[in-house]
């Protein structure tokens, strides 16, 4: 699921109740007070660009 909104927040409330997997340029895990489930292991996953490729960090 995409969830079109600027808010980081918002994201993350709708991947809380969904129990799903976050992927995000962003680092979401400063987030981690509010919502303790992101830095669990296979619950967040960043996208980074390195030169011409899209990997997984």
């Amino acid at each position: 699921m995409t969830v079109p909104s600027a808010s980081p927040q918002a994201v993350l409330n709708v991947a809380q109740q969904l129990d799903a997997v976050v992927v995000s340029m962003d680092d979401l895990t400063r987030f981690r007070t509010p919502y303790p489930w992101v830095t669990e292991s296979g619950r967040f996953v960043k996208l980074a660009r390195a030169e011409w490729n899209w990997v997984f960090v």
